[in-house]
């Protein structure tokens, strides 16, 4: 037997005995005293009932009074000495067929009738184990005896106790019998959610099937739930540490080798081999040192920084992001087609005008740069919540590209990391970064040699 089991255990059989204790204590003790309770109060109703009539009405009713109460009632006139009012009274109960052994009224007792009254006293009959109770009632002259017997339940109780006592060893034996067979159905279930919950701090994310139709089933649904989250949670977290783990080996690689240029050259420079361009290519190498660590810095803040949301137009940051590259665009004679479903559609949104137009800058900066039919489509379309906008280039690599990996950091598109063609590979994790905060969809596709980059961005 379990800890758990025990303390039920001991707790029912402890229930158990009190309740017979204190039944063996009311019966005892407090039954014989609520019985002459009720028995007074029933007399106290006579007298009450007999007050209000007179002697003669009293002495007519006695019949009746008698029947309906079981009662004894006699009289006697009260003018009499004390020894023949005692010997007539008994004589008259004795006629009633009320035999006493102990019956008499005082001269104290008398008295306090004539005071005040009505006065009571209980006879205790010895061998005859019972007990006669008396009201006594003077009224005018005469005096009214009200009695009833009372038999002794001492002998009763005794064998009640004992009738008691057997019961309780009997429900003594019950209470285990059912103590085991309830905590069997009680423990059972906590000591699989206990085990559940043991692998879960052992992150083994186990679940458990109880049907009680309780609240330990309830219990255990929520502990499922609970194991199902905190797994997935520890997934997250998991990727997390791996995705952190490789962004600090891609900034330790991103740094070293213009560091190892940087530093060669400079070494050059103090061995006299410097052929005038020593200079330009450090000043290349650290403006692209630069450019990474604003863009890292730029990746942090993401994490934390709230966006400052307001009403916002996408078509209006679009015309602006695609005028900036006109130069570029120009120089590769490039042809970037935008079309807008409708012309006249409503392309506002709720965001961060600043962070929306770094998402499209970073867009069209990719396109720019990895276009090779020298053709760019821009898609801006009003849905009925939401706008939708895609920008497509053809690309050329194929081999060595794992296209879903375009939104981690530092992933390049260009596998010769070539820095001209290649950038510092945090672009489109900003974009991811930014567009999440907005609560938009994102992702890609490919189309007969063709890159599709869009995102759904709901309006509010």
């Amino acid at each position: 037997m379990n800890k758990l089991s025990r303390k039920l255990t001991i707790y029912v059989v402890t229930v158990v005995c009190v309740v017979m204790l204190l039944s063996l204590f009311v019966t005892t003790f407090l039954v014989p005293q609520y019985v002459l309770y009720e028995q007074e109060r029933e007399l106290e109703t006579i007298t009450e009932e007999l007050r209000e009539m007179s002697v003669q009405e009293i002495i007519e009713q006695i019949p009746q009074i008698e029947e309906k109460y079981n009662v004894t009632i006699v009289y006697e006139d009260s003018d009499m000495d004390l020894d023949t009012l005692n010997d007539h009274l008994r004589r008259a109960l004795a006629k009633k067929r009320i035999t006493l052994n102990k019956f008499w009224l005082t001269e104290q007792k008398l008295e306090q009738v004539e005071r005040d009254g009505v006065e009571s006293e209980l006879y205790d009959q010895g061998k005859l184990k019972s007990n006669f109770l008396v009201t006594f009632m003077k009224k005018d002259d005469t005096l009214f005896v009200f009695g009833k017997s009372i038999a002794h339940v001492t002998d009763t109780i005794r064998t009640v106790n004992k009738l008691n006592i057997y019961i309780a060893l009997g429900g003594f034996v019950l209470a285990i019998f059912l103590s085991a067979i309830f905590s069997k159905r009680i423990v059972s279930p906590i000591g699989e959610l206990r085990n559940v919950a043991k692998d879960i701090s052992e992150l083994k994310f186990s679940k458990v099937s109880i049907q009680t139709k309780d609240e330990i089933e309830e219990l255990a649904a929520s502990i499922n739930e609970m194991s199902e989250k905190l797994q997935k949670a520890h997934q997250e977290l998991e990727q997390r540490n791996a995705n952190l783990r490789r962004f600090l080996a891609d900034i330790s690689h991103e740094l070293k080798t213009p560091l190892a240029l940087v530093k060669a050259y400079i070494a050059g420079i103090h061995d006299g081999l410097d052929d005038g361009t020593y200079l330009r290519i450090i000043q290349k190498q650290t403006d692209d040192m630069a450019l990474l660590v604003e863009e890292l810095l730029q990746f942090s803040k993401l994490q934390t920084e709230k966006h400052e949301m307001k009403k916002c137009n996408i078509d209006t940051l679009l015309r602006q992001v695609i005028k900036k590259y006109d130069i570029a665009v120009e120089k590769q004679q490039l042809v970037v087609h935008t079309e807008r479903k409708p012309d006249n559609g409503n392309y506002d949104v709720i965001g961060d005008p600043h962070r929306l137009m770094t998402v499209l800058d970073n867009l069209v900066s990719n396109a720019v740069k990895y276009s090779t039919n020298n053709y760019i489509n821009v898609t801006l379309e009003d849905r009925v919540d939401a706008c939708f906008f895609s920008i497509t280039n053809g690309v050329s690599w194929t081999d060595g590209v794992d296209i879903d990996r375009i939104w981690e950091p530092f992933y390049v598109l260009e596998t010769s990391r070539n820095k001209e063609m290649s950038g510092t590979g945090l672009g489109l994790s900003i974009v991811a970064e930014i567009l999440k905060k907005h609560g938009a969809s994102y992702g890609h596709r490919m189309h007969e040699g063709e890159l599709e980059l869009y995102f759904i961005l709901p309006r509010k």
